[in-house]
Parts: structure tokens; sequence; C-alpha cells
């Protein structure tokens, strides 16, 4: 049975493997518009709950920011999965706890770089959101997750900038099969909105090679247009520069099949 990542739009995806049904910060409301900024309304539309928010094995939140770590995408997945883990560094974990509301949620928090859930290795990664941070323990406050299924790995960076130190991690754990890295990145518009971005087209592309990410998934560029960037602008700049990787521009709602198989394995594109 092949690994299935299918993309949900911002950074959230589904990762099916054959024993796991898990989910990296999924963001399937309006909560944002509803409660943060009403121009950033999305642009992508909520995908069937049915199909998408069940038979969850456990959720995999990034960070602590209401388009990754949404309290009414947590409780629908919850509502349809009985107690479902949901998973997060510190960070996200206590802020998530201060609120009564949250209380029936199955909340694990991260206190470890690596563990196994069902057929899962699971390591987590810092992340520079803008920059790498710690909290008195130690403990990343903002992380990314590397999925090790039977070989194959599957890195989902949530939001980060681009800096050496996430580099040197991802080394350790190269070759990478697949990257999914955000490429809104930061500027002088964003910053000047409020918005905090995340590395650029070309720096995602940078790491993939420095690392050795054999294909990049880019995320974070679909959700809002204050926020966005042109899958064109993605798709133009790879063939102007060739790199080393295979690139995968997919919308929400769209997969990639990955074979567990390593030797003359395939990667191919399907839409849900």
């Amino acid at each position: 049975m092949p690994i299935e990542i299918q993309f949900l739009g911002q950074v959230g995806c589904v990762i099916t493997t054959p024993e796991c049904r898990v989910m990296v910060d999924p963001y399937l409301s309006n909560a944002v518009a509803e409660t943060e900024s009403e121009d950033l309304v999305r642009r992508v539309p909520i995908p069937p709950i049915s199909s998408t928010a069940t038979a969850v094995d456990a959720v995999f939140i990034t960070h602590n920011h209401l388009d990754h770590c949404d309290p009414e995408t947590l409780h629908l997945i919850a509502s349809l999965n009985e107690n479902v883990p949901i998973f997060g560094p510190p960070s996200v974990i206590n802020r998530l706890e201060k609120f009564p509301q949250n209380q029936n949620l199955n909340l694990k928090k991260l206190t470890r770089n690596f563990f196994l859930f069902g057929d899962i290795d699971v390591s987590i990664l810092p992340s520079a959101h803008p920059i790498i941070r710690e909290n008195a323990e130690g403990l990343w406050t903002t992380v990314g997750y590397l999925f090790n299924v039977a070989g194959r790995k599957i890195y989902h960076a949530g939001d980060t900038s681009l800096c050496q130190a996430l580099i040197d991690h991802l080394k350790a754990h190269a070759p990478i099969d697949i990257g999914l890295i955000p490429v809104n990145e930061c500027n002088f518009m964003r910053d000047a909105s409020g918005i905090l971005g995340n590395m650029s087209v070309r720096e995602a592309f940078y790491l993939c090679d420095a690392v050795g990410i054999d294909r990049l998934i880019p995320t974070h560029w679909d959700m809002f247009d204050a926020n966005c960037v042109y899958p064109e602008e993605i798709s133009l700049l790879y063939r102007m520069i060739s790199p080393s990787f295979e690139l995968s521009v997919i919308e929400a709602g769209q997969s990639i099949h990955l074979d567990t198989q390593k030797a003359g394995s395939q990667t191919c594109l399907s839409a849900s």
C-alpha cells in the first residue's frame, strides 16, 4: 500500500500510511477571518468533512498560530474521532489547556524529539518562525515533523524561515523523499500588514538542494489573498534554475502517492 499525502490548503495535510491516518496543521474553518482579520478570507473551500476529518488516528500541530492550531477544527475532528490524540510542542498544548472548552481534547505534549506512532517513526525538528526558540526546559516552541514510514521520509516544515541550524538538523535525516515547505516569503508588505512570512521560493529550493530532499511540495501559498504566492511564480523559477529535485505544486484536495518500496518506486499525483 503506498503512502498518500493529501494537501488541505495552507500547510494542512492528511498522511495515510499502511497502518495510520494522521493530520498535520488542519485548518477546516473560517476562524481566521471571523476572529483575527476579516481581510483574511479563505480562497480555498473547506474540504468535505466526511472524507477528510474521519478515521483520523492522530493530529500533529506545529505551532500556535490560528491557521495551524485552530480549536474549532480540533473540536470538529475530536467529535468525529473519539479520543484522538492531538500532539504539539508545549507552547501549543499549554495555550490550548488554558481554555476550559478544550478540556475534552486529548492533548499530548511533546517532551522528546523522537517517538513511534503506529508505523510512523516521528522526529520533531525545530522551526525558525521567525527564529528557533526554546522554552525554559529547552524544548522548541515551533516545530516541524519528520515522518519515517518504512524508510520513506516526509518532512513537514510547518512555518519556518531558512537558517543554518535548520539545514543542519535536516541533513542528519537525509536523504528525504518529500518536503512540504512554506514559500510565503517575509517581505516589507507582509510585515506592514502584520503577517509573519516564511522562506521565499528560492530559499525553499536552496533548502531542498542543500539537504537532499527529492521532491518539494510548496505550502502556504494558496489560502489568503494577502499571503498568497502564485503557482506560476513557483513553476517559472523552477524551470529557470533547473534544481536537482522534483517539484509538485498541488492544490487543496489533490494527493501525492509515495511507494513504500524504495527501489524503483514512483511518486504520482492524483486528484481526490
